[in-house]
């Protein structure tokens, strides 16, 4: 009997990366891996970073290192905020197998197949997979339907922010304002409450801006719409919606759907 590899991701930060973690989860699956919660038995552990603050970017370091002691065979790679704003630092801690900005990481798995066909692929110095979302302005959908025991799965509709307000560092590591085509976003809450869920979660980083970016532009409220026909959906939340950007359409929709939104 062939024995499969096994996975562990750690997961730092918001609502949207563990969105990303649910994503990355599915991709490895795929690709036949098993998930294991003990990275001392994984073959490959990543971990999923945050930079809100500096104690954040402590934090990922620490944990980077302690997981490299606790299994120093496992490849060890580091995706996520922090390894999109300072790749270079992340590369520079001891035992780093790759690191793999956000603009790289539904490409995560395969970089890790890449490395386990070349295993030089992984080098002392770890390489960086890292580059700018320039052109950027739709979102590739992210399958969630493996939880990580979660009961209301997110689903990551947008991504990004084109605010760029002086004290926030979201719009360099996250990208400019994207939204995910409504089809898609559809099919993906089709799919979990098909799988059992009657809670789905919508998650993103500017959410009352979903749509804008698309051709032609689909608002939040037209996609609640579409939502809300899925037969079998319990409830839909909406996770961090600012103040400014929650239309009254949407509202008016929340007050009449008997607790649904």
């Amino acid at each position: 009997m062939i024995r499969r590899k096994l996975f562990h991701i750690t997961t730092f930060g918001c609502r949207t990366n563990q969105a990303d973690t649910a994503a990355l989860r599915e991709d490895f699956f795929q690709a036949c891996f098993d998930e294991t919660d003990d990275p001392g038995q994984a073959h490959v552990v990543v971990v999923n970073s945050c930079t809100v603050t500096h104690r954040s970017d402590q934090q990922v370091r620490q944990v980077v290192r302690r997981l490299r002691r606790h299994n120093p065979e496992a490849r060890l790679l580091v995706t996520g905020c922090y390894a999109q704003r300072d790749p270079q630092a992340v590369a520079s801690i001891p035992g780093v197998s790759a690191v793999v900005g956000n603009s790289h990481k539904d490409h995560l798995v395969q970089i890790v197949e890449k490395a386990s066909v070349n295993p030089a692929g992984f080098r002392e110095l770890a390489p960086i997979y890292r580059d700018s979302f320039d052109g950027f302005r739709v979102l590739a959908a992210g399958s969630a339907r493996h939880t990580g025991g979660r009961t209301r799965p997110f689903v990551k509709i947008q991504d990004g922010c084109d605010a760029h307000c002086t004290y926030c560092i979201i719009p360099l590591v996250r990208g400019p304002g994207r939204s995910l085509p409504p089809d898609q976003a559809v099919e993906q809450v089709q799919r979990l409450v098909a799988s059992g869920f009657r809670e789905v979660v919508l998650t993103g980083i500017h959410l009352g801006t979903y749509g804008r970016h698309l051709n032609p532009p689909f608002p939040l409220h037209r996609l609640l719409t579409r939502l809300l026909e899925i037969e079998g959906l319990g409830q839909l939340r909406l996770s961090s919606i600012e103040p400014m950007e929650l239309s009254r359409t949407v509202i008016r929709m929340a007050e009449k759907s008997q607790g649904k939104i």
